[in-house]
């Protein structure tokens, strides 16, 4: 039996909601998310230089290690998951899924992206445009319907088949609205 198995699950609930940090630099640029999914236990210094300047991290679970999330928030505040791979006390911490207010958008993560789509049923709404994030399978994808935004970063740690590590990056705009991008990390 492989030791990765599907979480089973709860309906998650709103868990965090950050007020704007200063209202001027909002209106003036965009929130920067960097979002990143199956680290597996490793944070490249690609992905550290990706996430720089970004203004919070989303993690689509899968960690693999307490150490991935401390680096991570030397960056900057992470919200993150537990994915199928994540075991031990830190793990336990986790929760299977999160949704999270960023500026006028909401956010709803989980690892499954069954899961992940399945939180819009549940989910209060939002004012702006609303971005399901999900990990698991490895792959990269990004997809815009009305006003949601499906987004896969793909895997930021160990590439599965032939796929590139990945990692990406979503503006907030103070309107609500939102573009994603999908980056390579080397």
């Amino acid at each position: 039996m492989h030791p990765c198995l599907p979480l089973g699950g709860h309906t998650p609930q709103l868990v965090e909601s950050l007020p704007e940090v200063n209202q001027a630099a909002v209106r003036s640029k965009p929130l920067i998310i960097g979002v990143l999914s199956d680290t597996h236990g490793h944070v490249l210094a690609s992905v550290l230089q990706a996430f720089r300047e970004v203004d919070h991290i989303i993690h689509a679970g899968d960690v693999g290690s307490y150490q991935v999330l401390a680096a991570l928030s030397d960056l900057a505040p992470v919200t993150a998951v537990r994915g199928n791979c994540d075991f031990g006390s830190w793990a336990q911490e986790l929760p299977e899924a999160s949704m999270v207010e960023l500026g006028p958008v909401l956010f709803l993560v989980a690892h499954m992206p069954a899961r992940a789509a399945g939180l819009l049923e549940t989910s209060p709404g939002s004012s702006g445009s609303i971005v399901v994030v999900s990990g698991h399978t490895h792959r990269p994808h990004i997809e815009r319907r009305e006003n949601i935004l499906f987004l896969n970063p793909g895997t930021a740690g160990s590439s599965r088949f032939e796929w590139s590590r990945t990692v990406a990056l979503v503006e907030v705009f103070q309107a609500g609205y939102v573009e994603g991008q999908i980056l390579r990390v080397a």
